[in-house]
């Protein structure tokens, strides 16, 4: 299974329309390190994940997993028009409605 940090390189990487090569070139690493950190068979090393953060416009701490937020200084209401949605059709559930969703996006988190 994809680690945390792995899906999220890989996702954050996509939403700048960016290669693995391209990202490699920026961080002056090979492609294949690139592929390797996406994929969860290595982890880049504290330098390389501040050049990512400042690459991505975010914190480590969300890379990691260990945060939801992109960048602590990044308001609540800075979402995408698509999590915006969810977020409205959400609120209209009622508490069994909500309680059922969020039980079930553990089941497939």
């Amino acid at each position: 299974m994809r680690s945390i940090q792995a899906k999220r390189l890989r996702d954050l990487r996509k939403k700048l329309q960016l290669s693995q090569k391209e990202i490699g070139d920026k961080l002056n690493v090979s492609m294949q390190v690139i592929s390797n950190w996406e994929r969860n068979y290595s982890s880049p090393g504290i330098e390389s994940l501040q050049d990512l953060a400042v690459l991505f416009d975010c914190d480590i701490d969300y890379i990691l997993g260990l945060q939801d937020i992109k960048k602590k200084d990044q308001p609540l209401s800075m979402v995408d028009p698509e999590e915006q949605k969810i977020i409205d059709m959400y609120k209209e559930l009622s508490d069994e409605g909500k309680t059922w969703l969020l039980n079930t996006l553990k089941m497939i988190k």
